[in-house]
This record gives structure tokens, sequence and C-alpha cells, in this order.
């Protein structure tokens, strides 16, 4: 998710040639995170957290296609990548609300710290590949933003594919109201 960002960054940054843009872009994408956290956990109250995962992923992938769709709005007017933003924060607050809550659900305290480790150490090993990876599909491009759209398009199938897996789970959150009460 960090690298995806990055060349949506980059790869938007090619149509409005502004960094005050792309840094207000960032500031409501990052800034929609703890509203749709919050949202997704009212909603994982009623439905299976999964089910938040996948529209979580769902709007992080019509984000995705908005902006592969969006060249000749980004050319009109360059204030069409914020509805990105939106639709990219409330993605990615429901995807980490979701995740946070597997990373609890499928672990206990005794088994916790392993699992960590293991999930630390595959997610550090897949994000040194990825670049190597994107540079190669780059190079390997007529030119640079054929590249980057290549990895937006690969990006795009692989979060269809995860949010099909993620339908398939049926775990709902526990019954216990949280709060930083009780958390701390």
């Amino acid at each position: 998710s960090a690298l995806m960002s990055t060349f949506v960054s980059v790869y938007l940054y090619v149509y409005t040639d502004s960094l005050v843009i792309m840094t207000i872009y960032t500031i409501i994408r990052i800034g929609l995170f703890p509203v749709s956290f919050i949202l997704g956990s009212k909603i994982a109250k009623k439905v299976p957290f999964t089910y938040t995962y996948a529209l979580g992923l769902i709007l992080i992938t019509c984000s995705l296609i908005y902006i592969l769709m969006g060249k000749s709005l980004f050319e009109f007017n360059r204030n069409f990548v914020y509805i990105a933003a939106v639709i990219t924060g409330i993605g990615e607050g429901f995807y980490y609300f979701s995740a946070n809550t597997c990373n609890q659900i499928v672990s206990n305290v005794q088994t916790r710290a392993n699992f960590l480790s293991y999930n630390g150490i595959f997610t550090n090993i897949t994000s040194l590949l990825a670049p190597f990876v994107a540079n190669l599909i780059i190079n390997g491009s007529k030119t640079d933003m054929d590249g980057y759209r290549t990895i937006l398009i690969v990006t795009v199938v692989i979060f269809i594919f995860v949010v099909f897996i993620a339908m398939t789970i049926n775990k709902k959150s526990d019954d216990k109201d949280v709060t930083l009460k009780r958390a701390f």
C-alpha cells in the first residue's frame, strides 16, 4: 500500500505539475484515515470485518481506476485529483482498520509475537522486492508513464483478487465495545 501510494503520487504529479496540489492530496488522503478507521469499526460491528477489508480494497481499486482513466480530467482541471484523495483515504482507513483487526483475531497473547514477527519479515521482503520489480517494469516499458500505468494496473488486478478472497472469510468482530479506556 505504501509503495502504491508512492507510485500514485508520482503518476499524479506528472499531470498536476504542482507540489502544492500533491501536498493537499496527501493531507486529504491521510486526514481521512482516522475518520474512516472509526467508521469501519462501526460497520464491522454489524457485518464481518472482512467486508470492511474488502470495501477498503474496493475503494482503493476504484480510486486507481479513476486515476488511470482520469488523464483527460486531470489535464482539464488539476483539482480532480482531490476526488482520488478522498476515495483513497476512505479506502485506506477501512483497509488499515481491518488489517489491524485481522492481526488481533488470528493471533492470541501467546502467538502474537511470533505472528507479528513473521508478518513483519514477509512484509519487509515484499517491500524490498516490489521496487526492484517495479524498476524492471518501468525500464521495460516504452515510457516511464507506461511503466507506472502497468504497475497501477497490476495493483488493481491484485486488489481485485484479494477482495474475492476476503469475501470468502466470514468472521465477525467481538461484541465488546472498543474504548480507549479499555485499550489502555
